[in-house]
């Protein structure tokens, strides 16, 4: 088997999604794979994964010496391009990838614009920064990016490449009754911060004139979103603010929903998206409201799944008042379709695949050929 050494910027105990289902998981069925986290202190763990003190990622080779597999075929860098350079300058034989799923570098220029804060000077950073990052970008063998949208933006020099979209274990899934309460139950999880706008969302909800609705948030950024709610005029009593679960709790949760909310703002930093509560959303049953993001109209648009809305807030009021009048039938059928799509083309099983058969074909004595069936 074929040895890969993956850093997925993630911290000891991670539950990512693509950390723990794809790397962790699946293509392990495919590869003798040592995933490499973040911690306190450099050691290894159960598995034969690793953990590297977070302080010393820039001197990534040297810091792992001796625990880590010897010659790998392949090293794959998820985001971070400090351990990107280190593998760069000191990998002599192995085939180095790099994983995007996200601009961050660019997320901070942005952000300075919404803050009206630090503005020339995280021009200059962003200037600097990219300049690096499309340099390193460069020099590896293959890139790995999460949306059609994000391969246009960082893959400038035609690199070979394949995409792990944000997708779905099923193997999580447990069997439990959708919900029969009367009342329509919305749900919204993931980050609450300035830079997705969630106040429109909060906003349109306290527009509603209805009564028949609950609006439950699960979040780690527990004191904003309570903030957010803080601010309503009217409806603040039909909104609950949880905290976190861990993802095999959430997805027992999220059947006792309706609609699944996945608004985030269309622009530079948000289009390359590929949402995992989106699928998520999905793969529960849930109908989800959804901005027109490239990666949602490509896998929803027409298919009876998602309520597409532009994002402001009379735009969002309408789309609530619309589902509000909806029997929760034509609910469940939604979210019966978005299932079938995420089930067939978001699934992390499925997705090990295509992924084995890409990283094979960059090796010589596999060229051209469709190893994993």
């Amino acid at each position: 088997m074929k040895k890969i050494i993956y850093f997925p910027s993630e911290n000891e105990n991670s539950n990512h999604t693509s950390v723990e289902a794809l790397f962790n998981k699946y293509l392990k069925k495919f590869f003798l794979i040592q995933i490499v986290y973040t911690g306190k202190e450099t050691k290894k763990i159960k598995d034969g994964n690793l953990v590297i003190k977070k302080s010393k990622r820039h001197d990534f080779i040297k810091e792992l010496k001796g625990l880590s597999l010897d010659f790998p075929d392949f090293y794959i860098i998820r985001n971070d391009f400090k351990v990107l350079k280190n593998i760069l300058k000191n990998n002599k034989k192995s085939k180095v990838g790099f994983q995007s799923t996200f601009l961050h570098s660019y997320r901070r220029l942005v952000q300075a614009h919404i803050e009206k804060k630090y503005l020339l000077r995280r021009y200059i950073e962003y200037m600097f920064k990219s300049k690096e990052e499309s340099n390193l970008l460069d020099k590896c063998d293959f890139l790995i990016p999460n949306s059609k949208m994000m391969n246009n933006i960082i893959n400038k020099n035609k690199k070979p490449y394949t995409y792990i979209y944000s997708s779905f274990d099923f193997e999580l899934l447990t069997d439990i009754d959708k919900n029969i309460d009367k009342k329509i139950k919305f749900l919204y999880i993931g980050t609450i911060d300035k830079l997705r706008e969630i106040d429109k969302i909060f906003e349109a909800f306290d527009e509603v004139k209805s009564k028949n609705w609950i609006l439950d948030v699960y979040t780690k950024n527990f004191n904003e979103a309570n903030l957010y709610k803080s601010k309503m005029k009217n409806n603040g009593k039909f909104i609950n603010i949880f905290n976190a679960l861990d993802r095999k709790t959430l997805y027992k949760t999220m059947h006792n929903y309706d609609v699944g909310i996945s608004l985030i703002p269309i622009n530079d930093l948000y289009t390359v998206a590929s949402p995992i509560k989106l699928t998520e959303y999905f793969a529960c049953k849930l109908a989800v409201i959804t901005t027109a993001i490239p990666e949602a109209v490509d896998l929803y648009s027409n298919t009876n799944s998602a309520f597409f809305v532009h994002f402001d807030t009379p735009s969002i009021v309408k789309t609530i008042k619309n589902i509000l009048s909806m029997k929760k039938s034509q609910l469940q059928e939604m979210g019966q379709n978005g299932y079938d799509i995420v089930k067939e083309k978001r699934n992390y099983e499925i997705n090990a695949k295509y992924i084995s058969n890409f990283l094979y074909s960059l090796c010589k004595e596999y060229k051209s050929k469709n190893i994993i069936q």
